[in-house]
């Protein structure tokens, strides 16, 4: 099993009935303005996070788990969901993580990835942010 995509938007809706995905305000950049003087601290992000995952084989069902880190410009990791456990019954399988009042660490200005990861076989998948500031007076 493999991740086919990680898209974090403002907001994500999965129609039911035809399995599309609508994503408004995709999180592609960041930018904030911060007063002069004031150290940057953690970001309130509310957002949705969607996740595609395929399958390799078709034989039976399969369990496994999926963790959500962000990696911020220096390569420290901060994990943002810890191993969901999840069913595949089917060979494709999209599922939405919302998250209300997320405090994502984004604290120094540069690219940032979401990285999602299904623990069974460690693949992963990247997105990447861009995190800017300017000062105003």
């Amino acid at each position: 099993m493999k991740i086919e995509y990680i898209l974090p938007s403002r907001v994500a809706i999965i129609d039911e009935l035809r399995k599309s995905v609508s994503l408004i305000d995709l999180l592609e950049e960041i930018s904030i303005q911060v007063k002069s003087g004031q150290s940057l601290l953690n970001f309130d992000v509310p957002s949705d996070v969607i996740v595609s995952v395929v399958r390799e084989s078709e034989i039976g069902n399969i369990q496994s788990s999926l963790r959500l880190e962000l990696i911020d410009p220096t390569g420290d990791i901060n994990i943002l969901m810890l191993d969901a456990k999840f069913q595949m019954h089917t060979m494709h399988m999209r599922t939405r993580i919302r998250f209300d009042q997320i405090i994502l660490p984004f604290n120094k200005p540069g690219r940032y990835f979401l990285r999602a990861k299904i623990s069974k076989n460690e693949k992963t998948s990247d997105y990447a942010i861009d995190f800017s500031h300017e000062n105003y007076y």
